[in-house]
């Protein structure tokens, strides 16, 4: 099962599985910064170690810098952190 990710991780995430679905190759931390619209490849280097420590990347090995890969079975769904339905009792309810 794979971990819950921020909405920033997601959108992370999501600018990623289209650079590969695109190009046929991971983008690049700059191109990832670039493409999501942060200043700083730390950042980005922050959001895909979540995404790898959650399961949702992998690195493959002796892929250069160029090594992002999206795990098997992804279904393209990304569950945030912080998303819940919340419901306020009504006075018909039960307490």
């Amino acid at each position: 099962m794979r971990g819950i990710i921020t909405h920033d991780q997601a959108e992370c995430l999501n600018w990623i599985k289209n650079f590969i679905r695109k190009h046929g190759h991971s983008p690049s931390y700059r191109e990832i910064a670039l493409g999501i619209g942060v200043a700083s490849t730390s950042t980005v280097s922050h959001h895909v170690n979540k995404l790898v420590e959650r399961g949702w990347l992998t690195f493959k090995c002796g892929a250069g810098t160029r090594n992002l890969k999206l795990r098997q079975g992804d279904d393209g769904r990304c569950p945030l952190c912080g998303a819940a339905v919340v419901r306020f009792p009504t006075n018909g309810d039960a307490a």
